[in-house]
């Protein structure tokens, strides 16, 4: 009986043993989960910052997509171009390992100035001026899409508005592959060129007289023969553009029958030359300080003069 309870001992120390042997030991750590953000500085070679958002881990591997890789856990990396690159970042813990791959995406999105006078583009809070006949780009733009507000008009010396104010608005898809805006001033507008080679400064110039649109511009136009920039204004069918005598306020010169050639971007150049029109109708009552208008200085007025413009002599 004694030799029983020995060997009913020794089966279950036996068992005991079998099951400790067999037994592993569970970590309760888990695998990290990994995550990362970036931003670009918006340069021509864009500089990525990557932000590292991955938990339970302790080393890193970044594969940015273009051959290049880093084991930084908050690494910069400079692009040779702006464009779509998969960015995988892999992540190694005490619980074990695992990764993630991005699509980041850096576009290149360029505005093209056509027209007669500066233009102000903004896009993500940044405004920039673009000069006629000029382009600016806005490089390694991130997200899916982004919004800009661009306008333009003539101006006096003081950079006072002179005419109308051309708008435009839009959002652009970002895709990688670079983006081209030109910003055209629509057919339904026209950009007037004054040059006034009489004995007279013309002061105010009323255009589309006696129209719904007509427009009122307190500014001078020397006799000097230099052709100015004036500003943008509705091209109507019967649009007619008066200009008075300072020093004789009851004359007038007048420019009627203007045939706008119908195109984006177009633009009248009219010439005063006589010396006297008397107005047989009263001048409409107008009081304020004229300013000098700034010359025009745009290289499209010689080369795109037989596509988008007419030269009109005085009547």
């Amino acid at each position: 009986m004694k030799n029983l309870r020995i060997l009913l001992v020794f089966i279950i120390m036996a068992s005991a043993a079998l099951f400790l042997s067999g037994c592993k030991k569970v970590s309760n750590t888990p695998a990290p989960v990994v995550d990362f953000n970036y931003a670009s500085d918006h340069s021509s070679m864009p500089t990525v910052s990557f932000t590292n958002l991955t938990t339970d881990a302790t080393s890193y591997y970044w594969d940015f997509g273009d051959g290049s890789s880093s084991t930084d856990q908050n690494p910069q990396h400079i692009y040779a171009t702006s464009g779509y690159y998969d960015v995988q970042l892999s992540a190694t813990g005490p619980g074990g390992s695992n990764s993630t791959t991005k699509g980041v995406i850096l576009t290149d999105v360029t505005f093209n100035n056509p027209v007669f006078t500066d233009m102000y583009v903004t896009l993500n809070g940044e405004t920039t001026t673009v000069s006629p006949g000029s382009s600016f780009t806005f490089y390694a733009l991130t997200g899916n899409s982004v919004s800009y507000d661009a306008y333009t008009y003539g101006v006096d010396a003081t950079n006072t508005q002179v005419g109308l104010k051309m708008t435009w608005n839009n959002t652009i898809d970002l895709e990688g592959d670079p983006v081209y805006n030109t910003l055209d001033v629509s057919s339904t507008y026209f950009f007037l060129y004054l040059k006034n080679v009489g004995t007279h400064i013309l002061t105010p110039i009323y255009v589309n007289y006696g129209l719904p649109s007509q427009t009122e511009d307190d500014i001078q136009v020397p006799d000097d023969g230099t052709q100015y920039g004036i500003g943008y204004y509705i091209a109507n069918s019967n649009t007619i553009v008066r200009a008075y005598w300072q020093d004789k306020p009851n004359t007038y010169t007048y420019w009627d029958n203007l045939n706008f050639p119908g195109t984006d971007d177009q633009y009248v150049s009219l010439k005063n030359t006589h010396e006297m029109y008397e107005n047989i109708d009263e001048k409409p009552p107008f009081a304020g300080t004229p300013r000098l208008l700034k010359p025009a200085g745009n290289p499209r007025l010689n080369s795109n003069f037989d596509k988008k413009s007419i030269k009109v002599l005085c009547n």
